[in-house]
């Protein structure tokens, strides 16, 4: 199907209930040696605190608080009444703040502390998508989807954290549901020529890959899109060489734009074999972390749409991963 002209909408509606604590329970410090070594010095490991030896009364506390806010939240969702509405980038926002901010309180540098995290993290979107096409032919389609999604997470856990970057690929799914994952695949992700754990996706989707030396397997990272730039809705829009708002075979880098399964291999096949009709560079901001069984997998940052097979519709979202 070649495309004449289009009409799109999206309509997204998100939900987030978040609770977060933390307390430091433990610290081990350091001292460096005039050799330049660091050596570990230790009055006791990560020695017990008040706070620790009553840790039990503090979960069980902490745990009924959970509940409590739980069984609000479910019973406005049973009442029908409104409920509030979270932009997670507020939360992002004001978590980045609070962390940039100075606190006489920090500890000095070869102080390493031991925190106990506790969190309840309930969160919701329903994506609805509309698409009238014209075709070159002359015929038009319309196309309607909708989609739901929802994770509730409750954890605790004991962690030194540190700071973890970013990538972020894009999914092609060619069934129109929510891309979940199955185990990971080693493969360079940030080009330094140690493997990471890149998440597999379950099913029927993949990555899109653009095969810069036409060899038909992915090389590294500068072939995933969005593994270099940290932005592939943005890598995508930039092939998109006639302006229409669509990648497809009217562009000129279509050709070379490839599908991945990374349990397969690295054998990629083409959009073109799979009779994908274009890729739609609208989309909606699904901002939305993935923690199955609370353990951080991705963050899902966006989702869109294309067409295959002349009327089929598939979903496309943008994570990032943690590595």
């Amino acid at each position: 199907m070649r495309i004449e002209s289009h009409q799109a909408s999206f309509e997204l509606a998100q939900q987030r209930l978040f609770h977060h604590q933390r307390q430091v329970i433990g610290e081990q410090k350091f001292a460096r040696n005039p050799a330049g070594d660091n050596q570990q010095q230790h009055s006791a490991p990560f020695p017990k605190t008040e706070a620790e030896q009553s840790q039990s009364e503090d979960i069980a506390s902490t745990d009924e608080d959970y509940r409590q806010i739980l069984k609000k939240r479910l019973i406005e969702l049973m009442s029908g009444r409104e409920l509030e509405w979270y932009d997670p980038s507020q939360i992002s926002n004001k978590n980045n703040q609070s962390e940039s901010e100075p606190q006489s309180s920090q500890p000095e540098p070869g102080t390493r502390l031991l925190v106990r995290e506790q969190t309840l993290d309930y969160q919701a979107y329903q994506l609805q998508f509309e698409l009238q096409v014209q075709g070159k032919d002359g015929l038009s389609r319309a196309f309607s989807a909708s989609m739901d999604w929802e994770q509730l997470n409750i954890t605790e856990r004991l962690t030194v954290m540190t700071a973890q970057q970013l990538k972020d690929p894009l999914v092609l799914n060619f069934d129109w549901q929510a891309v979940s994952f199955d185990g990971d695949t080693s493969f360079d992700l940030d080009g330094d020529g140690k493997t990471d754990a890149l998440p597999t996706p379950r099913g029927n989707a993949g990555y899109l890959v653009k095969d810069i030396n036409n060899n038909t397997r992915i090389d590294g990272p500068a072939e995933l899109a969005g593994a270099k730039s940290g932005d592939a809705w943005a890598d995508i829009r930039q092939m998109d060489s006639n302006g229409d708002g669509w990648l497809n075979s009217d562009d000129k880098s279509f050709e070379q734009l490839y599908w991945w399964q990374p349990g397969a291999g690295r054998q990629l096949f083409s959009l073109a074999d799979l009779k994908v009709d274009g890729l739609l560079l609208q989309g909606a901001d699904t901002q939305a972390d993935i923690a199955p069984q609370g353990k951080d997998q991705a963050r899902l940052r966006r989702s869109g749409a294309f067409i295959y097979q002349g009327n089929q519709l598939g979903l496309m979202q943008q994570f990032d991963f943690y590595i």
